[in-house]
This record gives structure tokens, C-alpha cells and sequence, in this order.
């Protein structure tokens, strides 16, 4: 049976029926450029709702503030750069992005401290890729009690994980169930061991 659908934010926002899917999941794998805590508020009911749910993140690049805005950026690698190198190039991100003025509001402490419990508790792992990466994915592994007809499900498109991308921006992604999933699947776990 093939199920295909189209969320662009004006009919459907993707945060929605990202939390639908949290909520029949056991993992979800994401794959952005960059993910700001913002999109974290968006889902924050699901994920606090389904308590055995682990969750990845693999960020394919860093963040900076610019004209008092956070914004992605491409970091070029060079050679000599290591693990540590890249992690604490993608820490400093982190640290410069949180000092932002766009960023120091009640809601985002708020979001920071889902995080942490969920790191806490084990059900959040967070890395970056080595290479710079743009891609969007959220792969889900459906719970078995719910997979009566597929046990994956994969969105792609446009959209970060970001409160933006989830639910106010003109965005264009696809749900995918009938096509792609191992590949998709393949290539997050591929970037995933390799990556810091």
C-alpha cells in the first residue's frame, strides 16, 4: 500500500504529524543541517508523552549569530582536522549560539531542559557529521505493536529542526513509507558511525 504525503506548513504543519509519529515509534533518527531547541518545543509534548522513545541527531553543520540571528553555516575542513577538532569547532558553535540575544528567553531554558532530561535519561544522543551536510531526514522505527503494515516510515524535504522549518515557513517535504527506507536508513547509519 503506498502512503505519500506532502507538508508544507499551510495545510499541515510538519511538526503535527511529526508528533503523530513519535507517538507510534520507537526510535527517530534525524538528519538536518542544523537543529535549533526551538524545534524541540514543537515536539516537546510527543516526546514527553512517549517515554520509551530514543532519539539521534546528526547535525551536518555549525551555527553562528549574525545581524542578531542564528544562522547555519558551512565550516570548510581542512586535513588536519581531527575528531576533537570538529567537536570542539561544533561545541563553540553551540556556545556562541546560546549567548545570543535571540536566544536568551524564558521558552528556550525552558527547551534546554527537555534536552538535558532527555540526554539524562538516555534517550537522546546527539553528533556531527565530519563533512559538511544538508540533507533533512526523520526516520522513525515504528513500534511493533503499531506495525502491522510497515515498520519505518521516513519524511525528507526542506524543513530543519527548527520552529520555522516545523511549522511556520513555506516548506516542501515528502512522508515515505513504499520507497527508499533502507537506503535512507543505510545512509543516516553510515554518516552516523562515522561521524563525531
Amino acid at each position: 500500500m503506498a502512503s505519500n504525503l506532502f507538508i508544507t506548513n499551510k495545510e499541515k504543519k510538519l511538526s503535527d504529524r511529526l508528533g503523530e509519529l513519535i507517538g507510534l515509534s520507537r526510535e527517530l533518527r534525524v538528519l538536518v543541517g542544523f537543529f535549533y531547541f526551538s524545534g524541540i518545543k514543537a515536539l516537546h509534548e510527543a516526546l514527553t508523552s512517549n517515554k520509551a522513545i530514543k532519539l539521534r541527531i546528526l547535525v551536518g553543520l555549525e551555527a553562528e549569530e549574525h545581524c542578531g540571528r542564528v544562522v547555519e553555516f558551512v565550516r570548510e575542513a581542512t586535513e588536519a582536522q581531527g575528531d576533537r577538532d570538529i567537536q570542539t569547532a561544533y561545541l563553540k558553535s553551540l556556545r556562541e549560539s546560546f549567548r545570543s540575544k535571540a536566544l536568551d528567553k524564558p521558552s528556550f531554558y525552558e527547551r534546554a531542559g527537555c534536552f538535558l532530561d532527555l540526554l539524562r535519561e538516555g534517550r537522546l544522543e546527539l553528533r556531527k557529521t565530519k563533512e559538511p551536510n544538508h540533507a533533512k531526514m526523520y526516520l522513525f522505527d515504528i513500534k511493533d505493536e503499531h506495525a502491522l503494515l510497515r515498520d519505518k516510515m521516513w519524511i525528507t524535504g526542506s524543513s530543519n529542526l527548527t520552529l520555522p522549518g516545523l511549522e511556520s515557513q513555506g516548506e516542501l517535504n515528502v512522508e515515505l513509507s513504499d520507497f527508499g527506507g533502507k537506503d535512507a536508513s543505510d545512509y543516516f547509519e553510515a554518516l552516523w558511525t562515522d561521524a563525531v
